[in-house]
Order: structure tokens, then C-alpha cells, then sequence
């Protein structure tokens, strides 16, 4: 079965290196979600944004290392980097995946 277009980017993505420690790109747009489901509760708010990596694709993904989100802002500079998304409460089964966070050094 081939590779779903979500997975081929992901794919083609990670291939990529052009920041420090991963995938580059800016903000277009951002939302904080704070009634969120049981399983998200200790994350409270979720940070999502809408980032436009260097090549032109663009990604809706989870941001990640905000301490104040009010300096969450259109046009900022944003890296991938690896993160947990949930726990599997029943069989304590991690899941990782990718999340963006605001570029070290920019401040």
C-alpha cells in the first residue's frame, strides 16, 4: 500500500535539514485551543499553528516550548523538533511525533 500524501510529507519533511536541529518555517496563522479533550488536559492551552515551511508546503502542527503566548506571533521564525504527543494510559505505550517551536536564538 503506498504511503498516504500526510505520510510522504512527514517523510520528505525529515529528510530535510535546513535549520539547526531540524525543518524551518513561519507562522501564517495560530489558535490556542483550551477546552481540549480528557486525554490533553494536562496541556492546557494547546498551541496550534499553521506553519510554511522553507520549500512552500504548509503544515498545521502542534507548537511546543511557548512560554508566553502572547509572543506567539504571525511571520515569527518556528523549527520541528521531536516531542511526545500522548501516553497510552492502559499500556503505557508512548507516542512521539513532530511539533514546532519558536527558533533558538531569535530574541
Amino acid at each position: 500500500m503506498p504511503p498516504s500524501t500526510a505520510e510522504s510529507l512527514l517523510k520528505n519533511t525529515l529528510n530535510r535539514k535546513p535549520g539547526p536541529n531540524g525543518p524551518t518555517g513561519i507562522i501564517l496563522s495560530t489558535t490556542t485551543l483550551y477546552d481540549v479533550p480528557s486525554s490533553h488536559s494536562a496541556q492546557i492551552p494547546l498551541h496550534f499553528a499553521l506553519v510554511r515551511l522553507r520549500d512552500g508546503r504548509q503544515l498545521l502542527a502542534q507548537l511546543t516550548d511557548v512560554a508566553d503566548p502572547s509572543q506567539i506571533a504571525i511571520d515569527e521564525e518556528v523549527e520541528m523538533v521531536t516531542r511526545i504527543l500522548t501516553t497510552d494510559g492502559a499500556s503505557g505505550v508512548i507516542v512521539y511525533g513532530y511539533k514546532f517551536r519558536p527558533l533558538l536564538g531569535k530574541n
